[in-house]
This record gives C-alpha cells, sequence and structure tokens, in this order.
C-alpha cells in the first residue's frame, strides 16, 4: 500500500491476529519493487492496524538498517 524511503506498510489481511507481529518487534523483510529489483532490510513494527475503508488489516513499519544500494534502489524506484 504505502512506500516511502522510511517505511511501509505491509498488508496482512489473511493472516489471523495471532501471526501479525506486534509494536515493537524488529522483523526483517524483502521488499518486491518489481519483477526484477528486491530490497532485503530490517524494520521496526510502529503500528498495527485493523482494516478501515480501503486498508485491510496489516503493520506500519519503519526501516531501521538497510545497505546503500538497496537505499539507492528504493530511491530510485520511487522517484519514477
Amino acid at each position: 500500500f504505502d512506500l516511502s524511503e522510511s517505511g511501509a506498510f505491509i498488508p496482512f489481511a489473511d493472516r489471523p491476529w495471532s501471526e501479525i507481529p506486534k509494536v515493537g518487534e524488529r522483523i526483517k523483510i524483502s521488499l518486491h519493487l518489481d519483477t526484477v529489483r528486491k530490497i532485503k532490510c530490517e524494520a521496526i513494527v510502529v503500528r498495527v492496524v485493523e482494516p478501515k475503508g480501503t486498508y485491510p488489516k496489516g503493520i506500519g513499519v519503519q526501516f531501521t538498517h538497510m545497505n546503500e544500494t538497496y537505499k539507492r534502489s528504493l530511491n530510485n524506484f520511487l522517484n519514477h
């Protein structure tokens, strides 16, 4: 849904609440930007969201560690 240089919203619409990371948890994620580009990084869960309007159930994460190559790739993706 939402993606920025600092974080993302990750939907968990089909998962039970027990499988969704909690606020404060540190997680490792892979973001598939398109069919070629994939970014791996670490993030911290900053919010857990119930479904509302067009947003499904999910989590908001803040990126905490991303290497420079992945940062450039994400920035290029967001600016094109």
